[in-house]
């Protein structure tokens, strides 16, 4: 599994487990997954100006829950 990936994963994985995926998402958590020989940092931007000054691969964007949501993402 690519970096990516993790952190999408274990962004889903708290904000489920703080039943926050049915909330605003404003309202859900950062992820940081520290382990092994990488780090990922995986949040919802609220910022249009995070948006706009992020690269592109950085970001994500999925569907939950019929939500479209733009996730940053990025392993270190």
């Amino acid at each position: 599994m690519d970096g990516r990936d993790e952190g999408i994963f274990s962004w889903f994985t708290v904000n489920y487990l703080m039943d926050r995926i049915s909330s605003n998402p404003k309202d859900t958590l950062v992820a940081l997954d520290l382990g092994g020989g990488s780090t990922q940092i995986t949040f919802v931007p609220v910022e249009d100006s995070t948006l706009k000054s992020t690269p592109p691969d950085y970001l994500t964007s999925i569907s939950l829950l019929h939500k479209n949501l733009n996730l940053y993402t990025h392993r270190y």
